[in-house]
């Protein structure tokens, strides 16, 4: 007799993971090829723990200041500034569902995760 077995991925999965620096609940985080949004508050700690991130689902998510976003470009997430932009040279993020203007007090924008298997490459 034969059993259904169903697995299910969730919006937030544990991920082990080590880290040279803190990163806040809310920040994003990339392991790999895997891309998601830390739910708490990660340490850094130079041995692998496990973490719940975010990987599916809309999030509130860092942006440069001066950068501008439209409803439906794609966002790439730098690694080095800790934020994403719409330069197509990093990893491939997610898809922004509001426009966002740029200037000082706009450092954040509304974003779909979305997990692909490649990193951008530069046009």
């Amino acid at each position: 007799m034969s059993k259904l077995v169903r697995q299910s991925v969730g919006n937030v999965i544990e991920v082990a993971f080590s880290t040279a620096s803190s990163i806040p609940a809310g920040g994003g985080v990339l392991v790999g090829k895997l891309f998601g949004i830390a739910e708490l508050d990660i340490p850094a700690t130079t041995v692998a723990a496990p973490f719940q991130l975010r990987v599916r689902g809309a999030v509130q998510i860092k942006k440069a200041g001066t950068l501008a976003v439209a409803i439906g470009d794609t966002l790439y997430w730098d690694d080095t500034g800790k934020v994403v932009n719409t330069t197509n040279t990093t990893k491939e993020v997610g898809v922004a569902y509001s426009s966002t203007s740029n200037g000082a007090g706009e450092t954040t924008c509304n974003m779909l995760l979305v997990q692909t298997l490649r990193n951008a490459t530069a046009s």
